[in-house]
């Protein structure tokens, strides 16, 4: 006679994973539409997806986005390897105001 062996059932996994970020604003990212602001330290920052420089001094630089305008402030500020949607703004970098928020950055 064979013997059966005991089947012991194991509880699911309960999934804790949430959306943080919905959707559709998530696809805008991927797409390339979003501005994206990337910095390397507080001297130098990286700005994709701009659509056009308003204001440029040596203390705030404002560019034109899809969702509003982006305002980078600091000191000593200047503008490299400026790109048709992508530009470098390094200086000594003290704000970020992102296009669509109130508070800075």
């Amino acid at each position: 006679m064979k013997q059966n062996p005991k089947r012991v059932k194991m509880p699911r996994p309960k999934k804790t994973m949430r959306r943080s970020v919905p959707a559709l604003e998530w696809v805008s990212e991927v797409s390339g539409r979003a501005v994206r602001a990337t910095a390397v330290g507080s001297r130098r920052i990286l700005i994709e997806n701009h659509t056009g420089i308003q204001d440029f001094s040596d203390t705030s630089v404002t560019l034109s986005t899809a969702s509003g305008a982006l305002c980078v402030r600091g000191s000593g500020l200047s503008l490299c390897e400026v790109r048709e949607n992508a530009l470098i703004v390094r200086g000594a970098i003290r704000q970020v105001e992102l296009p669509g928020e109130g508070d800075a950055r």
